[in-house]
């Protein structure tokens, strides 16, 4: 049979397994699968640059190519212009032409021009020799129409056909005799078909490509020549001169363009200017048709980027398996550990951090079995201890004179000790289970204490400790028709901010009540049996102070005025007793009438300020300008008021000022006295209220008083129904409030 420490360790062991965490993946897998997250990043990341990179590029190298394209275009069609105005204005200086146009007759100059021309494969289409007057002198070939005006210079104008085509170039040159005077013109048609074979040359942009020449005619750009690839979109026709580019290449100005063309399709585009017919030049070709390099290099790269993933995928397989076989061996061994076996054996030889971790891993094992013995031992011993802890508590709570009770924060009642069972007149099972505030009915001066006003309530809402002690005069209603006096302590068991429940401590005073009476009693007859002899003593010493007496020594006058205020002091000092006799047995009761406070405060003030300047002492009243109504006892609110002023007084220094207030807050009369005297020492604030207590800096400065001033004082407020409580600092001053309702 396994003794009781084996199955107690045998259970640990069970609660350390079920303590491991489930496994929902593992380090080889997380290895794996953050190397194959890195290298897809770091792959995208490189890819996406490189593609913007190789877009750059591309785009940048074809809008160079197109721009280098266009301006050799240009230059070709600028030349050929050239040459053409050229050849136009050295063949109008030929003698054959000057003296064909002297001669009286005319003559046929141009044949042997025209045939020329032909050999030397000029494209000419037609020659046209005009006099001053316009008047055709010869012509070969197409007729050439006359210019508005004789040129004076050599002239080029493209001609157009119908529908706006270059469909030729006629050139005019002025016939001179060698002493420059002008004799007529010399008009050339030249064909531009072998100019457009050599702008037609596509360069190896793309089969998009396109070639325009555009002029501008009344704000809209209208088509001269055009030339496209196999895949372009042929444009004909008129277009707005705000289409993307003309209106700059129009305006001799030149550049490129990445945008859309006039069908909305993204272009990459040229334009310049051709000075020597105002026109413009573009050239363009489709986006997509140009960037097929950089399409072709994304999708290789695409293919490089899986080929990569795929191998970060194998090494990263290889690379987990090396580095998470230790670390899963020795989790392995961390997870053999129980209290039925502290034993770990080291087998990790990697040389690096896991082999560290195994070595103590190694080490704390065996600390762990040293500290487990131990700690089975300790919890042994504390066990046993808190079991005798456990009987002795429960003896006590069981044998104690005061009534317990334990309430959960719900207010129910979940345990009672056999003393709360014999207050209650009820048995274990009456009161378990009931709830607190239902089960205990209290009394405070014949008034029931009910709903927020319950002791229970207030602390289970408060979360604060409530008392009532033997003066409080608080009773519980037991058993038929029995009101039992009670002290009560109601305790909240706090765990942080957290309320567990309450502890309800009932003591049962009748006996304490008993002996107050009896106590009242004989003080009640001693100070009526002490009143006559004092009575007698006061008059006799009357008596031997009236002047038809003998008369005394002034020793013998200093003996008669001590016992004269010894006598008085005595008399005091029994009508006290006999007060607080009356209060605690309910023989005094406030005789509540309506009256002004403010006006009974001046006449206080009135009383109070001479006997304030005989003390060497200021008094200040401050009051509310209007009556303040209140329905209480005057005559004993004065007593009280009195009793705070005198201590004021006597414990104040000379030149300080005593402050007396009256003020009004939520239908509550609020009086305060205040002094700058010695103050109450901290310690001792918790008994000022309690009959015969004197301060200990109190008795050192004055060793006359009797205590019971402030404990006469509470009794009468609590008859008022008001609240009366002061704050102290030792060697700054005392404050006195007094709260009244004021109906």
């Amino acid at each position: 049979m396994p003794t009781a420490k084996q199955r107690r360790a045998s259970r640990s062991g069970d609660v350390l397994l079920r303590h491991f965490p489930e496994q929902n993946t593992s380090i080889r897998k997380r290895i794996l699968w953050q190397s194959l997250l890195l290298t897809c990043f770091t792959v995208m990341v490189l890819s996406l640059l490189s593609s913007v990179v190789a877009l750059f590029l591309i785009r940048n190298r074809v809008l160079g190519q197109l721009s280098s394209t266009l301006a050799s275009r240009e230059n070709l069609l600028s030349r050929s212009l050239q040459y053409d105005r050229e050849r136009t204005a050295l063949l109008g200086a030929e003698e054959a032409l000057v003296r064909s146009l002297q001669a009286p007759t005319p003559s046929l100059p141009l044949q042997e021009l025209w045939e020329r021309l032909l050999s030397e494969q000029v494209p000419v289409e037609g020659l046209t020799l005009l006099n001053l007057q316009g008047v055709v002198q010869d012509h070969r070939g197409e007729d050439v129409p006359l210019p508005t005006a004789i040129p004076t210079a050599t002239q080029l104008r493209p001609v157009l056909d119908r529908h706006g085509k270059w469909m030729a170039t006629d050139a005019y040159a002025p016939v001179r005799n060698p002493q420059g005077e002008l004799l007529g013109t010399l008009a050339i048609r030249y064909n531009p078909q072998p100019l457009f074979t050599l702008l037609s040359d596509n360069p190896s942009i793309g089969t998009t490509v396109e070639l325009l020449i555009i002029r501008e005619v009344n704000g809209v750009a209208s088509l001269v020549y055009a030339h496209s690839g196999e895949q372009a979109r042929r444009s004909s026709g008129d277009v707005p001169v705000s289409t993307f580019v003309i209106p700059d290449a129009v305006k001799g100005k030149g550049g490129v363009f990445v945008g859309k063309d006039e069908w909305g399709e993204d272009i990459l585009a040229s334009y310049q200017s051709v000075p020597a017919t105002g026109w413009g030049m573009v050239l363009k070709v489709d986006t997509s048709d140009a960037l097929q390099g950089w399409e072709r290099f994304v999708y290789t790269l695409l293919f490089i980027d899986l080929f990569l993933v795929f191998l970060t995928g194998v090494f990263g397989l290889v690379l987990a398996k090396q580095l998470s076989s230790p670390i899963m061996d020795l989790a392995q061994k961390m997870r053999a550990l129980n209290p039925k076996r502290w034993t770990f054996k080291r087998s990790v030889q990697t040389g690096d951090e896991v082999e560290l971790l195994d070595v103590v891993a190694a080490e704390l094992t065996s600390r762990l079995r040293t500290a487990y013995t131990s700690l089975e031992q300790k919890v042994e011993e504390r066990t046993k201890e808190l079991h005798r802890q456990y009987l002795l508590d429960r003896t006590i709570l069981e044998h104690i004179e005061y009534g317990v009770l334990v309430v959960n924060p719900h207010g129910t009642v979940i345990n009672v000790n056999p003393a709360g069972q014999h207050v209650l007149r009820l048995t274990r099972e009456e009161i378990v289970g009931n709830v607190a505030a239902n089960l205990l009915h209290f009394f405070r001066k014949n008034e029931p204490l009910r709903d927020l006003a319950h002791p229970v309530v207030q602390a289970l809402h408060q979360k604060k400790a409530v008392h009532f002690f033997h003066n409080d005069h608080l009773t519980l209603f037991v058993g038929k028709h029995i009101l039992l006096p009670v002290a009560l302590t109601v305790t909240p068991l706090m765990d942080g901010r957290t309320l567990e429940g309450i502890l309800v401590i009932l003591q049962d005073i009748r006996e304490e009540n008993q002996i107050d009476a009896m106590k009242s009693d004989f003080i009640a007859l001693a100070s009526h049996q002490l009143r006559t002899p004092l009575a007698s003593l006061r008059w006799y010493l009357e008596l031997m102070q009236e002047e038809k007496e003998p008369k005394l020594s002034d020793v013998q006058k200093s003996f008669v005025e001590q016992m004269e205020y010894a006598s008085k002091r005595m008399v005091t000092l029994l009508d006290d007793l006999l007060r607080i006799t009356h209060l605690e047995g309910g023989e005094i009761h406030a005789d509540k009438r309506d009256f002004d406070l403010r006006k009974l405060m001046l006449d206080l003030e009135n009383e109070w300020k001479p006997l304030a300047r005989e003390r060497g002492l200021l008094c200040t009243f401050t009051l509310p300008r209007r009556a303040v109504r209140l329905s209480n006892d005057p005559i004993l609110l004065h007593l009280v008021l009195q009793n705070l002023f005198t201590n004021a007084m006597k414990y104040s220094p000379n030149g300080t000022d005593i402050k007396i207030n009256l003020s009004l807050l939520k239908r509550t009369a609020i009086i305060t006295v205040s002094d700058n005297g010695m103050g109450i020492p901290t310690e001792e604030q918790k008994h000022v209220f309690e009959k015969f207590f004197r301060a200990k800096n109190v008795k050192r400065t004055d060793a006359d008083g009797s205590g019971l001033g402030l404990y006469l004082t509470r009794m009468i407020v609590e008859n008022l129904d008001g609240k009366i409580e002061f704050k102290s600092k030792p060697g700054k001053g005392t404050t006195f409030t007094v709260r009244l309702p004021l109906k």
